[in-house]
């Protein structure tokens, strides 16, 4: 029976108080039977931080209004089960006061990536209310990660640290590997980051098939 795959879709960010804060499970799903035909995932949010009002929950998707969050940090997470199995996620959300982009990095991939291929993340910056105009709404993007040094030759690919989006090769990686990946934006003098942890899978280890008649 495979592990049920519970994630919302971004990582850890900060956000202003003037700002709405949607946090996206709806990409979690039971890899043993993805069109839910033996029952439901049922999902449950939680957050030891802050009270959670049930009219934020609609589905898989939770949504606290603008100006309801004081400054402060929040951890929320989500909790999946479905035929006696669960499994869970959680997020930081940091409040901000003042005016800040709001920047994310989509982490729409499996919960733990192979080391042995390159790594994508896309990351996003925006105002919240959509503003735009001769140099706003345009941002300059800064990738780092706390385990690996994105300056090295051959560590990265493209653009490299410096675009909206990154690919990591697969050379900086290693397999059972922790990373802690961050994107910072800056447009008109606000500066913004989002975090993301991703996890590699563990190599494959030696052992020994025995088969009978």
């Amino acid at each position: 029976v495979e592990d049920l795959v519970v994630a919302f879709s971004t990582g850890d960010r900060t956000l202003s108080t003037n700002d709405a804060l949607v946090l996206d499970a709806s990409g979690s799903y039971d890899p043993g039977d993805p069109d839910d035909t033996t029952g439901a995932l049922v999902l449950e949010f939680s957050s030891p931080s802050t009270v959670i009002d049930s009219a934020w929950v609609n589905g898989a998707t939770l949504t606290v209004p603008a100006r309801t969050l004081a400054a402060g940090e929040y951890e929320f997470e989500v909790r999946g089960t479905k035929g006696g199995r669960s499994a869970s996620d959680s997020v930081t959300i940091t409040m901000a006061e003042g005016d800040l982009p709001v920047v994310t990095i989509d982490s729409s991939f499996d919960v733990k990536v192979s080391a042995s291929k390159s790594l994508t993340l896309r990351g996003k910056a925006a105002w919240s209310d959509g503003r735009t105009g001769r140099g706003v709404g345009r941002f300059s993007y800064l990738w780092s990660c706390d385990e690996i040094d994105l300056d090295k030759d051959g560590a990265t690919r493209g653009t490299g640290r410096t675009g909206q989006n990154i690919v990591v090769d697969p050379s900086v990686l290693s397999p059972g590997g922790v990373y802690t990946f961050r994107l910072e934006a800056t447009s008109g003098g606000s500066t913004n980051q989002a975090a993301l942890v991703v996890p590699t899978n563990v190599a494959p280890w030696a052992g020994s098939l025995t088969v009978f008649p």
